[in-house]
C-alpha cells in the first residue's frame, strides 16, 4: 500500500509542476488581451518579487544539504556536502542572472537582457507575442521565435506592450 501511495503523490507532484506553467501563461494571455495600449507607458521590465521568493526557497535546500553533511556523522556527510556546494553555486548563478534579467524598449529596438545574453529585437520585426508554457514568446517576421522566462513584474502588461508593437507593425 506504500508504493501506492508514493506512486500516487509522485504523480500529483508531477503533475502540478507540469500544470502551473500553462495555467500561469493562460492568466497572463488572459490579462493581456484585456489591456489595450494606446501607447505604452512602461519601457522597462524587471524581474518580479515572486522570482526573487522563489529563488530564496529553491536556496534552502542546498543550505539543508550542507547543514545536514556538517552534522551528520555517517559516510553520506561528504556526499551532502558536495550537493550542497553544488547547490550553492548555481543559486549564486541564479541570482546574477535575476538581477542582471530585464527587458528594455526604446524608439526602434526591445533589447531582452540575462546573465548570458543580450538579444536586441526590431520593432519593426515584431510579428506578435503570446503567452505558453511558462514563456512569453516573441514571434518575429521571419517565422522565428524569441522565448523570455516569465518572471518579469507585471508580465501582463510586459506582453500587452509587445503585442501593441506587433498591432502598430500589422497596421502601418
Amino acid at each position: 500500500m506504500r508504493d501506492v501511495a508514493t506512486i500516487i503523490s509522485l504523480a500529483l507532484v508531477c503533475g502540478l509542476i507540469a500544470a502551473l506553467p500553462v495555467y500561469l501563461s493562460s492568466r497572463i494571455q488572459a490579462a493581456a488581451d484585456r489591456i489595450r495600449l494606446v501607447e505604452p507607458d512602461q519601457l522597462e521590465f524587471h524581474a518580479s518579487k515572486w522570482a526573487y521568493l522563489t529563488w530564496g526557497l529553491c536556496t534552502l535546500l542546498p543550505i539543508a544539504l550542507i547543514a545536514l553533511g556538517i552534522t551528520s556523522a555517517s559516510s553520506a556527510a561528504i556526499g551532502y556536502l558536495i550537493f550542497g556546494i553544488i547547490g550553492i553555486l548555481i543559486s549564486v548563478i541564479a541570482f546574477l542572472s535575476l538581477k542582471k534579467t530585464s527587458v528594455v524598449f526604446n524608439e526602434s529596438e526591445v533589447s531582452y537582457t540575462t546573465w548570458g545574453k543580450n538579444l536586441k529585437i526590431p520593432l519593426k520585426k515584431i510579428k506578435r507575442a503570446y503567452a505558453s508554457n511558462g514563456f512569453i514568446t516573441i514571434k518575429l517576421e521571419d517565422n522565428k521565435g524569441v522565448p523570455m522566462q516569465i518572471l518579469f513584474e507585471n508580465p501582463a502588461k510586459l506582453l500587452a506592450t509587445l503585442n501593441s508593437y506587433a498591432a502598430k507593425n500589422h497596421f502601418s
